[in-house]
Parts: C-alpha cells; sequence; structure tokens
C-alpha cells in the first residue's frame, strides 16, 4: 500500500506527486482522506524502485502519469500508451521493457505521442514495467 500525506486539492505533497496506475482490470482506484491519498496494494500502481517511490505530476492541465494497454478483442494489436511523466522523464523511460500475460516489449518513442503497437500477443494484466515495482 502506498500513503501519500496532504490535501489534494492544495499544493501539497499529495497534489504534486502519484503512484502511477496501469489499466490493469478491477482496479479499485485510489481513496484517502482529507490529508491523505491511499494506494491500494497489488498490481494497479506502481513505485518507483528508486527514490521515495512517487513520481511528480506535471500540473493541473496534464494528464497524470501511468501506463495503459488498449486492447478491444484478444485478436486485436494492443497499443501501448505511456503517458505524463516528468521525473523519472521519457528519456529514462525509453527502452525499458513491459511485461504482460503472454509476452513482453521494449518501450518505443511513439508510446510517449500516438501510441506503440505492440502486437498480438501482450494482454492485461500488466506484470511487470522495469524502473517501477508494484504496491505491497
Amino acid at each position: 500500500m502506498g500513503h501519500i500525506i496532504g490535501e489534494s486539492t492544495y499544493p501539497t505533497w499529495s497534489r504534486l506527486r502519484i503512484a502511477p496506475p496501469t489499466n490493469n482490470s478491477g482496479n479499485p482506484g485510489y481513496g484517502g482522506g482529507q490529508y491523505n491519498v491511499e494506494y491500494p496494494a497489488g498490481n494497479y500502481f506502481l513505485r518507483t524502485v528508486e527514490g521515495n517511490g512517487f513520481v511528480r505530476l506535471l500540473g493541473n492541465a496534464a494528464p497524470a502519469p501511468g501506463f495503459q494497454l488498449s486492447k478491444p478483442n484478444p485478436t486485436d494489436p494492443g497499443i501501448f500508451y505511456c503517458y505524463g511523466f516528468v521525473e523519472p522523464n521519457n528519456d529514462t523511460i525509453l527502452g525499458k521493457t513491459v511485461t504482460m500475460t503472454g509476452g513482453s516489449f521494449t518501450i518505443a518513442a511513439d508510446a510517449f505521442t500516438t501510441g506503440q503497437n505492440v502486437g498480438t500477443a501482450p494482454d492485461l494484466p500488466f506484470t511487470a514495467v522495469e524502473l517501477f515495482e508494484f504496491l505491497t
């Protein structure tokens, strides 16, 4: 489980940092109280393996950092998106390995813009992302 202290509507720690989500099925989202954000344990949210584990947000108008696989049907090619990262930045994440059910792939530059075609083999759930680990 991850915990960030600070009110999310004011510019405090929880407003400036996040545990990046995946779109694995069953993601319950995060909860918390007036002065904290609580992330559930499991394969839903990731932390960096270095530093305090949380990643910096770009700001209110930018998308929050995260990883997503879009694959409407099992026979369709998957499109992988990696978005919103500042620290670690895209150059640091580029070339890292993502492991999913059925296969793995290396993050390419398209993942940060139009989406990276990863073929039909990889499928949800995410099981590992290099540089990150799931919250426990």
